[in-house]
């Protein structure tokens, strides 16, 4: 079970979301079949987290609904914080933003408490990415500074693209004219992307960067730049990410 829902984590990264969804469902299947409630709590922690890198909002909101419900019933402190995190997440993109965002700031109170390290980066980005919907500028590119620091002291840098990334977009939003300083951005998180040989994160990150040069009538470098990522999937074309990246192939034509 383990296995299965480490293994979705994996998949995703190497570009394969429907074989990432997939592997997480069966992690959950087998989960169920245990008289075991942590074992199943942590399938259904993988299952959330995996559909939150697919933008699956509603899948996200239906695994941590149950994960915290289940952590609730057995007194499973740690997988009813992250249930909280994670629902509050899904809902800042259901149109309940600021009772999502209270419920993130709740998860994460929780999960500081049982002074667990472990994905704390992670979480920490999605306080800061639900800040951000908020429009609460300030705290989320705090929030994002302190998971840039996290992942650096904790060694935990499989979720780095995701956090510059995040940056970026959380710059763009701000009054000052940080333009440059988010594409900088951008470029370390593909990098970044690149060296860990992380399809699904190289996408994201380049389809970001494509969109900023498209408006900055860099429109043939963007469409290089986008289209051999692009180009590289075999799977997942209902996701948001490859949806959007063919959108924006489509415009820069």
């Amino acid at each position: 079970m383990c296995a299965k829902g480490y293994g979705a984590l994996s998949l995703w990264h190497l570009g394969y979301p429907d074989q990432a969804a997939q592997s997480a469902v069966e992690a959950v299947t087998l989960g169920e079949g245990l008289s075991h409630p942590p074992s199943l709590a942590h399938a259904l922690y993988w299952a959330a987290l995996v559909h939150q890198f697919r933008r699956d909002p509603r899948a996200v909101h239906e695994y941590a609904e149950r994960l915290r419900a289940l952590g609730t019933e057995h007194r499973l402190a740690l997988y009813a914080a992250i249930g909280d995190i994670m629902r509050g997440w899904a809902g800042c993109y259901q149109g309940r933003v600021e009772s999502g965002l209270r419920e993130v700031r709740s998860g994460m109170e929780a999960y500081a408490a049982l002074k667990v390290r472990l994905f704390s980066p992670y979480f920490t980005a999605l306080l800061g990415e639900a800040c951000y919907l908020t429009s609460e500028i300030e705290p989320a590119l705090v929030a994002v500074e302190e998971a840039m620091h996290l992942s650096d002291r904790l060694a935990e840098r499989w979720c780095q693209s995701a956090i510059w990334q995040l940056k970026s977009q959380i710059l763009m939003s701000s009054a000052a004219d940080n333009r440059e300083e988010a594409e900088n951005c951008l470029q370390e998180a593909l990098q970044l992307a690149r060296r860990q040989e992380a399809k699904s994160a190289e996408l994201r990150a380049a389809a970001s960067l494509a969109r900023l040069w498209g408006e900055q009538g860099r429109r043939t470098e963007a469409r290089d730049l986008l289209a051999p990522v692009y180009g590289w999937f075999t799977e997942g074309f209902d996701t948001a990410d490859l949806k959007e990246a063919k959108a924006l192939l489509f415009e820069l034509a």
